[in-house]
């Protein structure tokens, strides 16, 4: 037998929800004629008088629209006066009366649970020909959800309000029949509606904004029992795995700003549609939020000649999307059904979770923008789909979605459960922390897997702190085996950064160092040579830790053996710091670092062994490249006498022989101009030509007139080389000519480099 998916089913259902009320609503209402009085005009009398029509243009402006954050005026979009409710007074009770049984019926009629008041927005005159031309109101002030039009008692032809939400459409009049009687209609914000021209006459109308106060009561209608039952069955058969969609995302009825998403401000059939999915997914053990889902999609775009061909006469009025060759999918502005903010970072999602399914395939796109053709590239297109959704998972499967999300997602998650739990008393035994416990296990879990291609770009895309949060998370939570379990699984993997180090010092105090001691070796041991410089800032970190006890003093022993057993041996070893880090400058930090930490330690052993290790491979701490350099830097930072130590002796030995041995060469300025030509490894004409030159005494310079690839040959041998020679063209004559001139620039580095070898030997003088 055929059955329905899961997202089929839960969309048949909803479907049959009972609405409590229709997107839009109109009616008339007898009354006493208000007492109304405007500035500059005076009493106003009903039905509005024609000459009274033309005193209120005069003190009235044009009425804008907006467009976006812009507000703008063109009488080609709206056309009618606009008055400010300063301009406005009401005397008397009967308005104030009059308006609340509007406010009342209006209530009834949208289905709207809670109080509601009405805030004067504007007062708007049309004249003949007046209108505007489809919209939809912004939400201008906290808690508002629609829009409410009431009508004075003037006389008019024409002007019909046209609602339009989804596939609906409603034509309001908006006239009453008696001159004791105003006419109103009001209508949801997010939906699209229009004006019709006024064809005679004047209309006199006020504009209401209608704000939710207090939005009690149930969400919608109380007989939903059924459904309940109904789609609470269909979520406790979705399985664990397979074909169904591992979340649905339940798209809303009305439009909603990220400001104003909320269970209590749903509209309409999304409030009853929201009973239903709370008590539903409570009874299934299914996680329920209110999320904004988008789709944002760049293509092709096309050209179109009317007849569904391209054409060369191109206008941007006439692109059309073509293929789309990028999306995003992404979910993000969590709320809960008790009104929080959840603090999750947006979530990817596929199109096969959408429920109905295909919903957003016809619809029109929020926005969209055409780029016209370039000399480089063709006419290209960016639209966005922007809709509130209903979105759910099993439970039991909360913790996979979050670490899906990555630690934008889940590490936020995990920072509130352990918030909350502190704020309710830090309990042993208590939900969020069970939930806290249960996410980091899962984390650990899952962070191997992490190896894997959306893994990885999910939890590697510049979130570097999540590692340090999560152990802050776990030390609060106290759970020692949690603690090892990260620090060998997860700590141990990616290179430690340095912003971790005092995280993870937290997180062996609360091991205490006994346990800590071996946990912090293996991590150290699994780090090196790449993460040797975070590993040797742990250590000296380890230094400065407050504690003076025995297993604090044990841990550092082991973690400085293990550090210097596996210090780097070859070039291929050498850590960055970064992705931009100079090798050299990293290997003389690392120096740096480890050697002040050794002085700390005091461990003649292991100092020894770090000794015997940088000096034994040059090629990896180089003289000049590392070790002077480090030891210019610890004169600065430590004082003289924490440098009297074998360590630093030895050091000082290593580069003082070296500087000894390049001062004793012998430096004398050439006596003549013959340079040494085994630099050079080209044989062509010119370039024997141009050895030629480097062994002649007396010439410095020489002139090659050719052709600019030969000028640029012999230029380019010439750099390769190092040549002690400056090269310049003369662009006199054809061809142009290549001068190269002789110069000193080697003698000059040696110079300037023993200038700099007797200021270091002397530094090195200093060290006791």
């Amino acid at each position: 037998m055929f059955m329905l998916s899961l997202s089929s089913q839960i969309s048949a259902l909803l479907a049959e929800v009972e609405r409590p009320g229709c997107f839009c609503a109109s009616g008339t209402l007898r009354t006493p004629l208000p007492d109304l009085k405007v500035e500059g005009v005076g009493q106003i009398a009903m039905p509005l008088l024609p000459v009274q029509a033309e005193a209120l243009a005069a003190v009235a402006e044009r009425a804008p629209y907006g467009r976006g954050d812009q507000t703008l005026l063109d009488e080609e979009v709206r056309r009618a006066w606009q008055l400010a409710p300063s301009q406005l007074k009401f005397d008397g009770d009967v308005w104030p009366e009059t308006m609340a049984k509007i406010v009342a019926q209006v209530r009834e009629e949208l289905g709207v649970k809670g109080t509601i008041d009405a805030e004067l927005y504007k007062m708007l005159l049309y004249e003949p020909g007046d209108f505007f031309t489809e919209h939809r109101d912004t939400e201008k002030s906290p808690g508002m959800f629609a829009t409410l039009v009431v009508v004075l008692p003037s006389v008019f032809e024409g002007g019909a309000l046209v609602v339009r939400h989804a596939e609906q459409q409603e034509r309001l009049a908006l006239r009453s029949g008696s001159i004791s009687e105003v006419s109103w209609g009001a209508f949801y914000a997010d939906c699209r509606h229009e004006l019709e021209p006024l064809t005679s006459g004047h209309r006199l109308c006020l504009i209401y904004n209608l704000v939710r106060r207090s939005p009690d009561g149930p969400l919608g209608p109380p007989d939903q029992e059924s459904p309940v039952r109904q789609v609470a069955a269909a979520l406790r058969a979705w399985p664990q795995g397979g074909g169904e969609p591992q979340k649905l995302l339940c798209l809303l009825d009305h439009a909603y700003t990220l400001d104003g998403l909320s269970f209590s401000g749903l509209k309409n059939k999304d409030r009853a549609v929201g009973e239903v999915l709370v008590k539903a997914a409570a009874q299934a053990d299914c996680d329920l939020f209110l999320a904004m889902v988008s789709i944002e999609e760049s293509g092709v775009a096309e050209y179109d000649d009317g007849y569904g061909r391209g054409r060369w006469d191109e206008d941007e009025d006439d692109l059309e999307a073509g293929e789309v060759y990028e999306r995003d999918l992404r979910i993000e502005g969590w709320r809960s059904h008790d009104g929080s903010l959840r603090p999750m970072g947006a979530l990817s999602f596929d199109e096969s979770e959408l429920c109905p399914p295909g919903a957003l395939q016809d619809e029109k796109p929020d926005e969209l923008h055409f780029m016209e053709a370039t000399g480089n590239e063709g006419a290209s297109f960016t639209r966005a789909y922007r809709r509130a959704a209903f979105v759910m998972w099993p439970s039991p499967r909360r913790h996979a979605h979050l670490i899906s999300g990555g630690p934008g997602v889940s590490v936020p998650h995990l920072k509130a459960l352990v918030a909350g739990w502190r704020a309710a008393g830090s309990a042993p035994q208590h939900p969020q922390r069970d939930e806290a416990l249960a996410l980091c296990a899962a984390l650990i879990d899952t962070w191997p897997a992490s190896e894997g291609a959306s893994m990885a770009r999910s939890w590697r895309r510049g979130e570097e702190k999540c590692r340090s949060e999560i152990l802050d998370a776990l030390v609060a939570l106290g759970e020692p085996a949690l603690i090892e379990r990260f620090i060998d699984r997860v700590m141990s993997g990616d290179a430690l950064q340095e912003g971790e180090i005092e995280a993870l010092l937290a997180s062996a105090r609360s091991l205490g160092w006994e346990a800590a001691g071996p946990a912090l070796e293996a991590l150290v041991t699994r780090q090196m040579p790449a993460g040797a410089l975070a590993c040797a800032k742990l250590l000296r970190a380890m230094g400065d830790a407050p504690e003076d006890d025995a297993a604090l003093r044990r841990a550092q022993l082991s973690v400085a053996s293990a550090l210097v057993a596996k210090l780097p041996r070859e070039h291929r070893d050498v850590p960055r710091s970064n992705a931009w880090g100079k090798p050299d400058t990293v290997i003389s930090d690392l120096v740096v670092v480890l050697v002040s930490a050794l002085i700390e330690l005091d461990e003649p052993e292991i100092s020894e062994r770090a000794a015997r290790h940088i000096t034994d491979h040059p090629r990896v701490f180089g003289v000049d490249q590392a070790l002077i350099p480090a030891l210019c830097a610890l004169l600065e930072q430590l004082p003289i006498s924490s440098l009297a130590c074998a360590l630093v002796r030895h050091l000082q030995r290593a580069c003082s022989a070296w500087l000894d041995a390049r001062v004793a060469q012998p430096l004398e300025e050439p006596s003549d101009w013959t340079q040494q030509t085994a630099a050079l490894k080209c044989r062509c004409e010119d370039c024997r030509g141009l050895a030629a030159f480097m062994t002649s005494p007396t010439e410095q310079v020489w002139h090659l007139r050719a052709r600019q690839d030969r000028r640029d040959h012999l230029e380019s041998q010439i750099l390769n080389a190092r040549l002690d020679m400056d090269c310049t063209t003369s662009r006199k004559g054809n061809p142009h000519t290549l001068v190269c001139t002789k110069n000193r620039r080697t003698y000059k580095q040696h110079l300037a480099q023993r200038q700099v070898d007797l200021e270091h030997l002397a530094l090195m003088a200093r060290i006791p």
